[in-house]
């Protein structure tokens, strides 16, 4: 009786699963990538940098290059202790595109990353904004007329995708896939009329938006410099994504695990902030798939009907993979196939143990 009960929940789950993927995930998977470029509106890139010497001398040789008119790039050092400043003077006296501005002390009150973005785009002089990190670099010297091409009259965010750069390793297969199955659901949801987030590596918006709502109420919260601010004052009108390849940016990725653990707490505390509607509907999606493989196991080891349980199970993968694989090749990310199975199950295992952790946490660093 026990088996019967937790077979039908079972199916359950991957009923809720199968709508998500063929009702949302589908959506982006037939999306037609438009440049749209408009190269004639003024933009701000703004980027917030604390102990990034080492990354921004790339970065800003990226910016300055791009085919681009009319845009400036503001730094903001936001307390750094290496030698970003010498840094930022040698490149700044190369150009007259670059501003930077300096942050001696944090107020209380507020999260260190958000306090230097807002700042920056205090201080910038154009109406719209273009976000990235100083670890990220766009892929084409088209990026900002790709991104920003995209805006018209009544838009007021357009969401891009960043993936990380590909290395050898279990590390680093792991991060972009979990990369990519984020981007395919703030996407996919956005495409849906229901945005919920945006990644702060890639993210465009007008500057009268921000300075009418920006961080309000959640000035000291760790994370969310991007996915809170979309997530409270996006919606389906005002919101369009971006995933030409032009407009894609790449990280580098974390190369230990302590490191990434660290990141993905950090990011997934933001999410107890969420409206509740979007929290609800993620809980829901992640719950049935940890659940789904909770009890595919358990049905397996009771001997409970082996053929139905691996036919149902079998055909949910089968259709969630060849979508995740062919989104994949659309955003540029490649995930070897057979690994899928693994990735997908560490997947769950991971953000159960991180999503309780952020949860819990009472003091997350931005470094």
């Amino acid at each position: 009786m026990v088996e019967e009960i937790l077979f039908v929940i079972f199916s359950i789950c991957i009923i809720v699963q199968g709508i998500y993927i063929l009702a949302y995930f589908s959506k982006l998977l037939n999306f037609s990538m438009s440049e749209n470029s408009n190269s004639s509106l003024p933009i701000s890139i703004v980027i917030a940098a604390r102990n990034e010497a080492a990354n921004l001398p790339r970065l800003i040789n990226q910016l300055v290059a791009q085919k681009y008119h009319n845009y400036e790039i503001i730094i903001v050092n936001d307390r750094s202790t290496d030698n970003s400043i010498e840094v930022l003077s040698e490149l700044g006296s190369k150009t007259e595109r670059i501003v930077v501005i300096e942050i001696a002390e944090l107020p209380d009150g507020w999260n260190g990353k958000k306090h230097a973005l807002v700042k920056g785009i205090e201080a910038s002089k154009n109406p719209y904004i273009l976000v990235t990190d100083a670890d990220c670099i766009p892929d084409s010297s088209n990026w900002i007329s790709t991104m920003t091409g995209r805006f018209s009259d009544d838009i007021d965010f357009i969401l891009g995708f960043s993936r990380y750069e590909e290395s050898p390793g279990f590390l680093n297969h792991f991060i972009r896939y979990e990369t990519l199955w984020t981007a395919i659901q703030y996407l996919s949801m956005a495409l849906a009329g229901r945005p919920y987030m945006g990644v702060g590596r890639n993210l465009a918006y007008r500057k009268s938006t921000f300075l009418n709502f920006g961080f309000l109420g959640v000035e000291n919260v760790m994370g969310g410099d991007d996915d809170l601010f979309v997530n409270q004052y996006a919606n389906s009108k005002n919101t369009r994504i971006q995933i030409h390849p032009d407009s894609i940016t790449t990280s580098m990725p974390k190369t230990s695990w302590s490191d990434y653990f660290k990141q993905k707490i950090r990011h997934l505390s933001a999410g107890k902030h969420y409206r509740k509607k979007d929290r609800t509907r993620l809980g829901v999606f992640a719950l049935c798939n940890l659940s789904g493989w909770i009890l595919l196991f358990y049905l397996l080891l009771s001997g409970f009907n082996p053929l139905w349980i691996l036919t149902i199970f079998g055909f949910r993968s089968i259709v969630f993979y060849s979508i995740f694989t062919r989104i994949g090749q659309k955003l540029g990310v490649r995930i070897a196939p057979l690994t899928l199975p693994l990735l997908d199950l560490f997947f769950n295992l991971f953000h159960l143990v991180a999503g309780f952790r952020a949860l819990t946490a009472k003091r997350i660093k931005w470094s």
